[in-house]
């Protein structure tokens, strides 16, 4: 396994991100995945945040086995020191996740069914990790939280301090240079609509495209 990541630049941004949205854990427990990769900063964020105890979940996968990517996050936690307050876990444990006071709906936790949401404490809060609308039946159980009021909360993707439309035009600028397709000049077509399609227009037309939205 080889994960190529800039990881002095990635820690840099994380302390940004963190100050910039005021994210402060302190005294909470976070559930969340380890995973191989950037996915595997997200027990890291939680951690350098100020969280006391952070579970990251993973199991065996196409990108590695389970032992490798716990390798992987506690090389990670250690390069940062924190280490102390991160616990790899292989299984989904009722007694860990009645600890969690932030759960997050990512890859190896999920499905966070019936089963794990009558496990949760009474003011827990289930992270989407995504917007509302792309909720999907199979990966929360919106029913179960409701009626154990258990706090379901989107990521609003149009906040300006993420900038996560800014870079649509960039990765499909990267994928395109990859095909050998060179842009400039070059008449692409972008099926699509709202939001996606709009931004991806814009950045291939800065980057000198002849674009047709359709």
């Amino acid at each position: 396994m080889h994960v190529t990541i800039n990881h002095t630049r990635v820690v840099y941004l994380i302390r940004e991100a963190i100050q910039d949205f005021g994210l402060d854990l302190t005294d909470l427990t976070v559930y969340t995945e380890a995973a191989i990769g950037y996915p595997g900063y997200a027990p890291i964020i939680a951690a350098m945040a100020g969280a006391k105890k952070v579970f990251a979940i993973t199991k065996d996968s196409n990108y590695g086995r389970k032992e490798e990517v716990s390798d992987f996050t506690y090389t990670l936690a250690r390069s940062v020191n924190v280490e102390d307050r991160i616990e790899v876990i292989y299984e989904r444990n009722s007694d860990e996740i009645a600890q969690a006071d932030i759960i997050t709906n990512t890859g190896f936790v999920r499905p966070i069914d019936r089963w794990m949401v009558e496990n949760m404490k009474k003011t827990a809060c289930v992270l989407l990790m995504m917007e509302t609308w792309e909720h999907r039946p199979e990966d929360v159980d919106l029913v179960a939280c409701r009626e154990n009021n258990i706090l379901v909360m989107g990521t609003n993707e149009n906040d300006p301090r993420l900038k996560i439309f800014d870079y649509l035009g960039a990765l499909c600028a990267k994928q395109l240079l990859n095909c050998d397709i060179e842009i400039v000049d070059s008449k692409l077509r972008i099926v699509g609509s709202g939001y996606f399609s709009y931004h991806i227009a814009r950045e291939l037309d800065a980057f000198g495209a002849q674009v047709l939205r359709v």
